[in-house]
């Protein structure tokens, strides 16, 4: 229950529970920053319930009224240092959708697609050609994913220094990832004004 409380989670909550992963994924698959932005917040039904750490929207038996003044949608038009554009959209009351992120990237020469819900699948296209589908598993599986990941930051830290190109996210991109979540809460919460991620 801690997530919906702001004195607990803070102000956001599209934002950065579903917002947070897909700044990070952009950012790694294109090498590029989000300069700016220009967000709108949809806030939809601020009293609901809470039970076993799911939120509702109507009474449940056992459950508990809180009220909720966080983000429920967010949607966002982006700018990044090469002057490519993008945009998007975060939901946490999308009906059928769960921890759903996906993202197409378009090039001069070619478009990549990937989806969450379909995440060993990455469609590509190029331009004056066909789309192709590939198939390909994470290495070891997904929960063998997040093993790898903790045995190279152990590996980093047992070194005393982090390896030259880390394959993990760094503090740096922490605080870059929270630096474009600021600026997104910023800019909804004035008019969508176009806010510099400072």
């Amino acid at each position: 229950m801690w997530r919906y409380q702001e004195a607990l989670a803070g102000p956001m909550r599209a934002t950065t529970e579903i917002g947070s992963h897909w700044i990070d994924l952009v950012r790694f698959l294109t090498g590029e920053e989000i300069v700016s932005v220009s967000a709108t917040y949809g806030k939809f039904t601020p009293d609901r319930y809470v039970k076993d750490g799911m939120m509702y929207e109507t009474l449940q038996e056992g459950s508990e009224k809180i009220r909720v003044d966080s983000d429920d949608a967010v949607i966002a038009a982006l700018r990044f240092g090469s002057g490519a554009i993008g945009n998007l959209f975060l939901s946490e009351v999308t009906h059928g959708r769960s921890n759903y992120v996906s993202m197409e990237i378009t090039g001069t020469r070619q478009t990549i697609r990937w989806d969450s819900e379909d995440p060993y699948k990455l469609y590509t296209a190029e331009k004056f050609g066909g789309t192709l589908q590939e198939t390909n598993a994470f290495a070891g599986g997904f929960p063998n994913t997040f093993s790898a990941f903790f045995r190279e930051v152990y590996r980093d830290m047992d070194a005393g220094t982090p390896s030259a190109a880390p394959t993990y996210p760094t503090f740096q991109d922490g605080y870059r990832n929270a630096a474009v979540c600021e600026a997104i809460y910023s800019s909804a919460n004035h008019h969508s004004i176009w806010t510099e991620v400072k």
